[in-house]
């Protein structure tokens, strides 16, 4: 146990490696630091101190008649068994100080006026040599030098062995006998009268019952009654109502009970009281018990504080009721009454779980607008990762500018991903590029979809360089694009005829620079060929091996044999299949079901079924839409092939698929098709 005195000022710090050992000595020790200052000393510890003191002197008086247990019973109740005459009170003290005189406890010189107030005026010299002499003895005592003395620990070992396990009881045990009364808290502060210590013991209530202390709060008001002859009153029930706030041990029925115990004691409920109500359901929710404690608030005109509207807008809030909390929130802020920062945060915890973001966005919109600066890291990001989910960019937008940006706030890689899709539909290129940045810093691999999503930003923002400059470097590391991958290139240049043209161009730059791949090209060509300039798309082809040294690939014939079919040039896509051939390029289905749409519109077909033969032998079948195309064809030049096609098509499991060329072959060819369609279904009967 060490004191430090510092220009005057008393300041304590207790230093104890096996608990305070010796009580009286502590107390002497902290009067005569209490002489030397002029201001009030209540250290934590000594509140801590107080407390035990109480749950000693309860334990001890609880044992005494532990042999009758009965019901708990009310404050009511336990104050009536309990309340002993004036007479017996002051011989009780009487003995109590004729007891602690015999055992050198309280040989010390007249105490302060007050209990926690030490007296004014006082010469730090003329009381130096006290507090040397006192902490002189407490070291002999520590060393066992003074043997006679007790300690706290033997003074307090009876009564600790016969008491329960847990010193706290919600409510003390009466037998049908005259309750018996702790003995006094003396030592506290020696020579100091009731009407010192009951105010100080209320003041620790109260600040015990605003800390959710709901055990140290019960044994207070208990040994007011027990030991003080305190009668309940609204005191007492206000700060049992309060300490049930503590969200672990409190609850909105214990409040009612309490409630109910004072209508028993036919006491009403001040103003303090309601609010302490309000204050617990604010933790507690119940509309109910709110919604009565709000109309008897108005039938008394007892009006709600501020802090109370706001116990009320939290209960709101916990129940889910987000309107009338919002409507609440609203009242204050045209009132020019601006709601705790616990509040705000609660609202936008809640606004974020219901997927209100545009309300979260707006709140957070106006706290920033005012100046607030505080703004919880944790609410940030809470509100970051909803607004990243739900893929809310105005919330994502807000959020990155104001604390990412600033290096306040580190996304999280999901949230990085999330938020580089929401640019990707949004082309904003700004947050792409952080994404990009955080996510290099960190040494994390880029994937061929983070490309793609830069892509996709550079393309929608407008910035058709960048996204073909983004393509050139995903080629370079080996992440091999396709044309999937540059699907949204290739919507923003069928939008508008000319964008290929102008793409085209700045292929030819980039060139220069870095490697073009193929697949850029492809876009270029299925571009011109969906807006059907078949000249250009030929002209492009012609330029590619200038342009990419990888050369054409199979999906370059595929767009080439596409522009050929739907400008009937045969002859074309002969030359691209002989080069074709030529490059070695090996053809996959959807070349050869171009080939075939290609052959069958000229009236010599026979090439298209050398292509069918090919396609077939290769392990390739056509398109539903190439088997209708290729039946019809044959129908119209009366060639028996079309019902081969018919029964290879059932073969091949496609029979659900033949209804539109069956009631072609019927309506244009119809003598022929029963007739082939009887026999057929004969020999499939037989």
């Amino acid at each position: 146990m060490c004191t430090h005195i510092l220009h005057g000022n008393v300041m304590t710090h207790y230093l104890t490696l096996g608990g305070l050992r010796h009580a009286a000595h502590h107390v002497r020790l902290l009067r005569a630091c209490a002489q030397l200052s002029d201001l009030t000393v209540r250290h934590p510890r000594y509140d801590r101190f107080i407390l035990k003191q109480i749950r000693n002197t309860s334990s001890a008086s609880a044992t005494a008649d532990s042999s009758q247990p009965s019901q708990p019973p009310t404050w009511g109740s336990l104050a009536r068994k309990s309340a002993p005459s004036p007479q017996r009170v002051n011989e009780t003290n009487r003995q109590e100080d004729d007891r602690s005189s015999q055992t050198g406890l309280l040989k010390e010189p007249e105490p302060p006026q007050t209990l926690f107030r030490p007296q004014e005026d006082v010469n730090i010299d003329s009381h130096q040599e006290t507090v040397e002499d006192t902490t002189k003895a407490l070291s002999q005592e520590d060393t066992g030098s003074h043997g006679a003395l007790k300690s706290f620990e033997d003074v307090s070992h009876q009564s600790s062995e016969s008491a329960a396990i847990s010193p706290f009881r919600v409510r003390p045990q009466v037998s049908s006998n005259a309750y018996s009364r702790p003995a006094p808290i003396r030592h506290l502060a020696p020579g100091a009268s009731e009407q010192e210590i009951v105010p100080a013991l209320y003041a620790l209530l109260r600040k015990q019952a605003g800390l959710g202390k709901l055990q140290e709060v019960e044994e207070i008001v208990e040994h007011l009654i027990c030991r003080y002859g305190e009668a309940p009153n609204t005191r007492l029930y206000a700060a049992l109502i309060l300490a049930n706030h503590n969200s672990e041990l409190g609850s909105a029925a214990e409040v009612e009970r309490i409630l109910q115990e004072m209508r028993h004691e036919q006491m009403e409920p001040d103003e303090a009281c309601y609010h302490n109500v309000l204050k617990v359901l604010a933790v507690h929710p119940d509309c109910l018990l709110r919604d009565r404690i709000a109309s008897e608030m108005r039938e008394r005109w007892i009006s709600i504080t501020i802090h109370g509207m706001h116990d009320i807008m939290a209960g709101h809030i916990r129940e889910g009721l987000i309107e009338q909390a919002l409507e609440l929130f609203e009242s204050d802020r045209n009132m020019k009454r601006a709601a705790p920062k616990w509040i705000k945060d609660m609202l936008i915890y809640h606004l974020c779980d219901l997927g209100e973001l545009d309300q979260a966005l707006k709140m957070v919109k106006d706290r920033v607008a005012i100046g607030e600066v505080n703004i919880s890291p944790s609410v940030w990001f809470y509100f970051f990762d909803h607004a990243c989910s739900e893929l809310h960019y105005d919330a994502i937008q807000f959020i990155w500018r104001q604390r990412i940006e600033r290096n306040h706030l580190n996304p999280s890689s999901g949230q990085c991903l999330q938020a580089l899709i929401v640019s990707a539909r949004t082309g904003d290129v700004q947050i792409a590029t952080d994404v990009f940045r955080i996510l290099s810093q960190r040494g994390i691999p880029f994937k061929p979809h983070h490309y793609e999503l830069l892509i996709a930003t550079q393309v929608q923002a407008g910035d058709i360089r960048t996204g073909l400059t983004v393509v050139c470097i995903m080629h370079a590391v080996n992440m091999k694009p396709n044309m999937a991958s540059l699907s949204p290139l290739l919507l923003y240049l069928r939008d508008d005829p000319d964008r290929s043209a102008e793409a085209f161009e700045i292929l030819k730059d980039l060139c220069e620079e870095r490697q073009v791949p193929t697949v850029a090209v492809n876009c270029i060509l299925s571009s011109l060929a969906r807006h059907n300039k078949h000249e250009d798309v030929i002209t492009t082809y012609k330029s590619l091996h200038r342009i990419c040294t990888q050369g054409p690939t199979v999906d370059t014939f595929n767009t080439l044999f596409r522009s050929c079919h739907r400008n009937n040039d045969k002859k074309t896509a002969m030359f691209f299949a002989a080069e074709m051939v030529e490059l070695k390029i090996r053809p996959n289905r959807l070349t050869y079901d171009r080939l075939l749409l290609t052959c069958l519109k000229e009236k010599d077909y026979e090439d298209a079924f050398r292509y069918y033969e090919e396609m077939m032998h290769g392990g390739y079948q056509p398109r539903l839409g190439t088997w209708t195309m290729m039946v019809k064809v044959c129908c119209d030049a009366r060639d028996m092939r079309a019902f081969e096609l018919i029964r290879k098509m059932e073969e091949l499991g496609l029979g659900h698929h033949t209804s539109d060329a069956v009631h072609y072959l019927k309506e244009n060819w119809s003598e022929q098709a029963d007739e082939a369609f009887g026999l057929y279904s004969s020999t499939v009967e037989q």
